[in-house]
């Protein structure tokens, strides 16, 4: 009866150490964010730029929303001319103008500049991170286990 009674007693307190010790759901802390898809990445773009160029806390303010405008025109202009790419071009270095207008009074004349490659570094970069974990783009997948290696590009594998 002792043990029985000492067995049940230790799987109980087994049950809720292992409840408190549980690790805690993959994502973020307060769930996904609703509304505008990127949002998350033009908001960790924007502060990278800030972090990259060193922004005073009044920069910072006036920056932040101007350039999260800024990175939703530059994603629209993207997704409206996928077909021609001289019209892509062409739109997006307007964009940067009259941006620059806008960035001017805010950061400096001549940071301006810094700011569209950061952007341009920021991209290429989650690309690559991207590529990386897809294998790359020519990069070969492993073959499952027990099947041989081809030794050319005509071999067939036996199944």
């Amino acid at each position: 009866m002792r043990r029985l009674l000492f067995f049940s007693l230790l799987l109980i307190g087994i049950i809720r150490c292992s409840a408190a010790l549980a690790q805690p759901p993959m994502g973020p802390p307060d769930g996904p964010e609703e509304g505008v898809p990127g949002k998350r990445i033009a908001d960790r773009m924007a502060l990278f730029i800030e972090r990259k160029m060193r922004l005073s806390e009044r920069e910072r303010t006036e920056f932040m929303p101007l350039f999260i405008r800024y990175e939703r025109e530059y994603r629209d202009i993207l997704r409206s001319n996928r077909q021609d790419r001289l019209l892509l071009q062409q739109q997006l270095i307007d964009l940067q103008l009259r941006y620059r207008k806008e960035f001017g009074p805010v950061v400096g004349n001549r940071r301006v500049i810094e700011i569209y490659d950061l952007q341009q570094y920021f991209i290429r970069t989650l690309r690559d991170l991207q590529q990386e974990r897809r294998g790359g783009p020519g990069a070969r997948r492993p073959l499952p286990p027990g099947r041989p290696m081809l030794n050319g590009p005509r071999q067939q594998v036996p199944f």
